[in-house]
């Protein structure tokens, strides 16, 4: 890997949120209980800062560390978004953890963690590098899944979390490693370079190509792979339900975007077929078994199941429709839903 001191500009923001989130940690233990209101602006601040520099980095275009991260304004999209809806998070959170006596000052830290994770996974153009993003916003979320310690459903739905997120965490990895057995390289732009001119004929793209698919499709809360859900936005507390429908859905789809359309562009006809049946599974399942719950919030999370099958129609579309038009229609179509 190639670094320079300029690199360390281009991921300006991440550096911000991550060092945010060490200084909340760091000052909940000696603060004062009626000091710790101060945590949430500084978590704000943060925020709005991130959203400044982020904002000016739109219109450009870099990369650092030897290409493992990309500046660009695909990335510079997905960060924005999430600094809003992380915001939204952050007060929600202050009168609910109150409401809730939940009130955790490094609960604020572990947001800033999340965050944090999403960032890396926009704008990585490495599958390693995906992967660390996504396994620091996962951690962070089995945490603040578990928050209300006293009550066994919030522990349930934390342990569920982590069991099901290291299981697809692990098939994720496996996927990255038969991808990098079949290309040589973990990088999208050397993966899309090495299978120009070749197809899922070849026994090692194919299941390195469905590993990837199962991984995010976890993360993504997809059918058949959705089954985590109910449980989890059930049990944990209301703010960290929204907080993982929102906020680390929008960030599973643009590394998943990423992936898929920038690193295996090249089978698009191939993994479109897959995705479409996906797609079809998750709409009938997530609408269908919405109708009949008696819990809101298990509703609420078959609702995020079905809306997950419809930003899948602009995977689809990025696949199947023919021209660049129709690829690039489908992920704005994507970006708009989300």
């Amino acid at each position: 890997m190639i670094f320079s001191p300029g690199d360390l500009f281009l991921i300006l923001p991440e550096l911000l949120v991550i060092t945010a989130a060490c200084v909340v940690l760091a000052l909940e233990p000696v603060l004062h209980s009626s000091q710790k209101d101060g945590l949430v602006w500084l978590s704000l601040g943060t925020l709005a800062i991130c959203m400044g520099l982020t904002a000016s980095q739109m219109n450009h275009a870099a990369s650092g560390f030897g290409g493992l991260v990309v500046i660009d304004a695909y990335g510079c999209f997905w960060k924005l978004l999430l600094y809003f809806v992380t915001g939204l998070t952050i007060l929600l959170s202050y009168s609910y953890l109150r409401e809730e006596r939940l009130y955790f000052g490094e609960y604020y830290g572990f947001v800033l963690l999340a965050l944090s994770g999403m960032m890396v996974m926009v704008s990585a153009a490495d599958l390693l590098t995906i992967y660390l993003g996504t396994e620091l916003m996962s951690l962070s979320l089995y945490v603040m899944a578990g928050l209300k310690r006293s009550e066994p459903r919030s522990l349930e739905a934390s342990a569920k979390y982590f069991v099901l997120g290291a299981f697809s965490s692990g098939i994720l990895l496996y996927g990255i490693s038969l991808l990098y057995g079949a290309t040589g390289s973990t990088r999208l732009p050397a993966i899309a370079v090495a299978i120009s001119g070749r197809s899922l004929d070849d026994p090692l793209l194919l299941f390195a190509t469905i590993l990837l698919a199962v991984g995010f499709s976890f993360k993504l809360a997809v059918v058949p792979f959705h089954m985590w859900t109910p449980d989890v936005y059930q049990g944990a507390p209301t703010s960290v339900t929204a907080f993982m429908a929102v906020a680390s859905k929008a960030a599973s789809f643009g590394a998943f975007l990423r992936v898929f359309v920038e690193g295996l562009g090249g089978l698009k006809t191939n993994w479109s077929a897959i995705f479409l049946l996906l797609c079809t599974a998750t709409l009938v399942l997530g609408n269908i078994v919405a109708l009949v719950q008696t819990n809101i919030k298990r509703m609420l999370a078959y609702s995020s199941i079905a809306h997950a099958g419809y930003a899948l129609i602009g995977v689809v579309a990025a696949g199947r429709v023919e021209g660049s038009a129709g690829g690039t229609n489908g992920i704005a179509s994507v970006l708009l839903y989300s």
